[in-house]
């Protein structure tokens, strides 16, 4: 629960899952602008597209990434720099696991299954 995390807690992961892809994407976006072709992708989730409940400050940074990759889309293509966002669906993760989101959430996908059909398709 939200309450239950330390404030410092929640810093990190807006430090971790907004901050790390924000400087990547401007480090390497920059150097693909100059390249004249490149891509950029940025993870999301399907919790990143409403509030949810337990991983509440989880949902709103992978919402900033849906949002970022959006923006950068638009800012880039003309520089011939694809940005796309991938939303996995439920991921069996140590965090996940450690929550017991795994016993709710009987869809859990190993990650492996989900980056194959990332790259693959369905």
């Amino acid at each position: 629960r939200f309450l239950d995390h330390t404030v410092e807690t929640h810093l990190e992961t807006i430090a971790l899952n907004c901050r790390g892809p924000l400087v990547l994407s401007h480090i390497y976006g920059k150097k693909m602008v100059e390249r004249g072709h490149g891509g950029i992708l940025l993870m999301s989730s399907m919790s990143g597209l409403r509030g949810c409940a337990m991983v509440t400050s989880y949902a709103a940074t992978q919402a900033y990434n849906l949002v970022l990759a959006e923006g950068l889309w638009d800012e880039l293509r003309e520089n011939g720099v694809d940005v796309t966002a991938c939303r996995a669906g439920p991921t069996r993760t140590p965090d996940s696991i450690r929550s017991a989101m795994v016993n709710r959430r009987p869809d859990n996908r190993d990650p492996e299954y989900n980056i194959y059909t990332i790259v693959h398709g369905d």
